[in-house]
């Protein structure tokens, strides 16, 4: 899938004979927020399935335009590769092709639904529960469907027989169970059980109760425990960030990721036996895992060697040590494994935003779309950097310097503070599209002249088990604040840097962290920008809580607990269709400022939008806004370069801030 200023569309290659065969499978023309996503071959490549359009949350999809056609609820589309027909199969999400190719199932609202797509009859519906259904997955011989339904606090997997027409459950005894999993035979299932919700608190959560993987005969109800979790460092499950949870090898193991050493690795557990290895050992977490086509190897990405960093691996339990697919001068990541050996993935750098690559066998990497802009090669490349906060924690960040910046000539610097917060900002364009959105803008703040530092705080990702789940983290004391003191009091100490004229933007998260800085440190940031940022914690905690001890401490952790002492002036970004972080967390922490601070406030609201924005324009908007009010709070010292960046070299940078990414066939 590329995004071209908001036009989505899906392209295929091939790349067979050094020819990649590019060309674009849809025509869609209109900036419209149409999202695109869960690309899979179907008939075997004769054609392509997706999911076009936006799930509906609180029951109504998003109308980006007030037009009505922006309302596209999520349906699922096939499109016929030679003749480049396209038709709707039914609304739902979460397609997933079964192993020969004919069939899909999916998910519906509460409804499991299954359709041939070679034919043109009707989906049916496989089964209906109360709650929500996930994790889908077929058994290698398409005969059955494993998945989870959540609801009333716990989740069961169930197994529908397309057969039969029948569905049985597998007892879960008030548990969390998830993320079924086949045996290369189809004769069980693995899955794994939770003892509490996989749920973000927001809080740091190291320990807990132990999670445990299980497993039980098709047609039976009972199962058994194959692996329990230490108790310590590991007992809360973590997930990777892209990839199934479990691998059924067909060696009799299964593989899985466990944090026992403080870094989310892989590990293989044999089922017979319970015996455990960890495959991946040494300082470094996994983001993405894929199977083979052959279940015994798998590929991966990692920080192995570069903690700021993301390659690619291939592993074959058994048959000695990882062995890297790609350098580390590259974020690598979202691998996908063909049966030919080939090996497909994403790929980008400081300059080169997000594109898809085709790895061969001997490690010769081709990169599969069009050529790129030449101006990109003028972004300025980051300097990677750590620094400590005053408790001691290391902090990793990114630096990027305007062309002429030196101690004789001192420029403004914004701070930069990701979402999430279990994230990590790279020295490159992001696979996920909020970040690498992020990335745009400070290229784009660079250009007009600022220094950024890009800073990974303590409850992001990439740096272990420690670090995302820190003491004293979010509602729990805000103990992340120490990392926005310690990054203005880095930049300040920089000769090429006016300590004077330093500010801070966020979003999401990020957007919390620059209110604590504003709220407790206005001598350090002389401006800020707020955007979809969290005011008050409290406002979790049901009415009746409202004076417990818990939520009187995450008050207290809060920027509205400290808007006395804010001083700097701040501009305040929301979404007004913001599902995620509620609009109304904005108006109070504008409310409270009015109330108890003389502070200079602005405020924008961008109609219509999503907490992620969907829209080119609206993205435009929101650059435009940061860039013109740090231009005018903070003045800028020197005049950025310009770089002809239209015509034949492609879109000015604002048009490259939306990602080119997506699921490569």
């Amino acid at each position: 899938m590329a995004n071209d200023a908001g036009r989505r569309n899906i392209w295929i290659a091939n790349p067979a004979d050094g020819d990649t065969g590019l060309r674009r499978i849809t025509d869609h023309t209109r900036d419209d927020g149409l999202l695109l996503a869960d690309l899979q071959w179907g008939l075997g490549s004769a054609a392509l399935l997706y999911v076009a359009g936006s799930i509906t949350t609180g029951g109504r999809a998003p109308d980006l335009r007030g037009d009505g056609e922006g309302a596209a609820p999520a349906e699922i589309r096939l499109t016929v590769i030679e003749s480049g027909d396209t038709r709707t199969i039914a609304a739902g999400y979460a397609p997933l092709v079964s192993p020969a190719g004919h069939s899909i199932a999916f998910v519906d609202a509460q409804d499991l639904r299954i359709a041939r797509i070679d034919a043109l009859h009707p989906p049916f519906t496989a089964c209906s529960v109360a709650g929500t259904i996930s994790g889908l997955s077929w058994s290698p011989r398409g005969d059955k469907i494993a998945f989870a339904s959540a609801h009333d606090g716990q989740s069961r997997i169930g197994v529908f027989d397309l057969a039969e027409r029948s569905l049985s459950w597998i007892d879960n005894d008030g548990a969390f169970d998830i993320a079924a999993a086949w045996s290369a035979d189809g004769a069980g299932v693995a899955f794994i059980r939770l003892l509490e919700p996989d749920a973000e608190t927001y809080s740091g959560r190291p320990e807990g109760l132990p999670w445990s993987i299980r497993t039980a005969g098709v047609g039976h109800s009972a199962s058994r425990c194959i692996w329990t979790a230490y108790t310590g460092p590991g007992s809360v499950f973590r997930s990777f960030e892209h990839g199934p949870a479990l691998l059924w090898r067909t060696n009799g193991t299964i593989i899985f990721g466990w944090e026992r050493t403080g870094w989310l690795q892989l590990h293989s557990v044999d089922v017979a036996t319970g015996a455990v290895a960890n495959l991946t050992p040494g300082q470094g977490e996994i983001f993405s895992v894929a199977s083979c086509p052959d279940r015994r190897s798998l590929l991966f990405s990692s920080n192995h060697g570069n903690l700021d960093g993301r390659r690619l691996w291939r592993l074959e339990p058994g048959k000695g040590a990882p062995v890297a697919l790609t350098n580390a001068d590259a974020v690598t990541d979202r691998p996908v494994a063909c049966r030919n050996g080939r090996v497909f993935a994403l790929q980008s750098s400081s300059a080169n935003p997000l594109r898809p690559v085709a790895i061969d066998g001997d490690r010769r990497l081709r990169c599969l779309a069009s050529p790129l802009p030449r101006w990109l090669a003028d972004l300025a490349p980051p300097e990677q950097l750590c620094f400590q906060a005053r408790d001691g924690t290391d902090i990793h960040a990114q630096l990027y310097l305007p062309q002429g910046a030196d101690a004789a000539q001192p420029v403004p610097a914004i701070v930069h503070f990701h979402g999430g917060p279990a994230r990590q900002m790279l020295g490159a364009w992001h696979v996920i599209e909020t970040y690498h959105q992020q990335y745009g803008l400070n290229q784009l703040l660079v250009d007009r002249g600022f220094a950024v530092l890009s800073v990974n705080y303590r409850g992001g990702t990439g740096y272990g088990l420690s670090f995302r789940e820190p003491a004293d983290f979010g509602l729990s004391g805000a103990s992340e604040y120490l990392d926005v003191e310690a990054a203005a009091h880095f930049l300040r100490g920089r000769a090429e840097v006016d300590p004077n004229r330093v500010g801070a933007y966020g979003v999401s998260y990020g957007g919390l962290l620059v209110s604590l800085g504003l709220a407790r440190a206005s001598h350090l940031y002389a401006a800020g920008v707020v955007c979809a940022g969290v005011a008050d914690w409290s406002a979790l905690f049901p009415e009746a809580e409202q004076d417990s001890a818990p939520a009187r401490l995450a008050r207290s952790a809060s920027p509205v607990s400290d808007t006395a002492s804010w001083r700097s002036p701040a501009l305040l970004i929301h979404a007004t269709d913001d599902r995620v972080v509620p609009l109304q967390q904005t108006i109070d922490l504008r409310e409270a400022l009015r109330r108890e601070s003389d502070a200079a406030i602005e405020m924008l609201l961008i109609e219509r939008e999503q907490h992620d924005l969907q829209l080119a324009s609206s993205c435009a908007t929101l650059f435009d806004a940061i860039a013109d009010f740090f231009e005018r709070k903070l003045g800028r010292a020197i005049e950025p370069v310009t770089v002809d960046r239209r015509g034949a070299d492609g879109p000015p940078l604002s048009e490259m801030t939306r990602p080119q990414n997506g699921t490569v066939p």
